[in-house]
């Protein structure tokens, strides 16, 4: 099962996948139905700080991901997947302990232009959560723009926030970032520039700078993609 070490920010994911009705079926431990559409990278290349923290959970689009990281218990389910057109969808069902978190996706293609919508709801444990999630991508040429608008409810508290990206490739192998968060919960809001080497077709360099009220934080990692 996923399995978090006390205070550290690891997450495996392993499922199986059957075809079903024109798409797959994912069952195990899959990644979030949201993940899944949304695909947010960290701010400025913090991978620890965005995904690790509760940045995360302003910065990123749902709540599941972020919790796969910080708790330290098993969490298994099932994600359905399909194409209709233009049209990509993603719905999953998860079950951690005494919790359990449904989710369902949307992403719609319109040439150089994607819109992603997303609601996610938690409940257990006589507490309940229901997080919304609506973005945007787009290209224009060498350059990728992206915004994420978030509102999630919870037990008593509402949070707001805004999160908008934009990236610029240099060549193939480089690409340079920039990002801006504002939230309700933020004492001030956060900026962000970062830098993406890749070193070969699997392996990259990531580096980068967070700024909030005259406070920096930077990052630096490396990593492989499957």
């Amino acid at each position: 099962g996923l399995q978090t070490s006390d205070g550290g920010n690891s997450a495996i994911y392993a499922a199986a996948v059957v075809a079903l009705g024109g798409g797959e079926l994912s069952f195990g431990i899959p990644r979030s139905a949201m993940r899944e559409i949304f695909g947010k990278k960290p701010m400025a290349g913090a991978q620890s700080l965005d995904l690790g923290t509760e940045l995360g959970l302003l910065a990123q689009a749902d709540v599941l991901t972020v919790e796969y990281l910080n708790s330290n218990v098993d969490i298994y389910g099932l994600r359905y997947d399909n194409t209709f057109g233009a049209a990509r969808i993603s719905t999953g069902i998860y079950k951690a302990e005494d919790a359990t978190v449904t989710q369902l996706a949307m992403e719609y293609e319109m040439q150089a232009a994607k819109l992603q919508f997303g609601v996610e709801r938690i409940s257990g444990g006589g507490s309940s959560l229901t997080n919304l999630a609506m973005g945007a991508t787009a290209s224009f040429g060498a350059v990728d723009v992206s915004g994420l608008v978030r509102h999630l409810d919870t037990t008593g508290d509402n949070l707001n926030s805004l999160r908008l990206d934009a990236a610029y490739n240099v060549g193939d192998a480089f690409t340079l970032g920039a990002s801006y968060l504002t939230a309700s919960e933020l004492g001030s809001d956060l900026l962000g520039l970062s830098g993406e080497y890749t070193i070969t077709k699997s392996a990259y360099v990531q580096g980068g700078v967070l700024h909030s009220s005259g406070d920096n934080v930077y990052d630096l990692s490396l990593g492989v993609k499957f």
